[in-house]
């Protein structure tokens, strides 16, 4: 799941795997690994990732059993989106 994630956050490039080295200042091999399912990232580099990529959070808290928290975090995106629209209406009728 963090493969996937980590493609679909950042695309399935060697340009996304150079990003994720720089974000994680982890061996550019084991972030290729990470991008192919042949490893995960270690701790500390997985919760960089969580830092840097909604996609590799909602994954984590998927694993985690966390539906939840995946509703409430989306709840909160669609709260501020529907906040910015009213004001682009306001901005709009003035």
């Amino acid at each position: 799941m963090i493969a996937e994630a980590l493609r679909r956050e950042f695309g399935g490039t060697p340009a996304a795997v150079k990003v994720v080295v720089r974000l994680t200042r982890a061996n550019e091999r084991a972030v290729k690994n990470w991008f192919h399912a042949k490893n995960g990232p270690s701790g500390e580099n997985l919760v960089t990732l969580l830092r840097h990529s909604d996609e590799v959070l909602e994954s984590v808290l998927q694993l985690a059993g966390r539906q939840d928290l995946i509703v409430a975090r989306k709840l909160t995106g669609a709260r501020e989106k529907l906040r910015e629209m009213l004001a682009l209406i306001d901005e709009l009728q003035a």
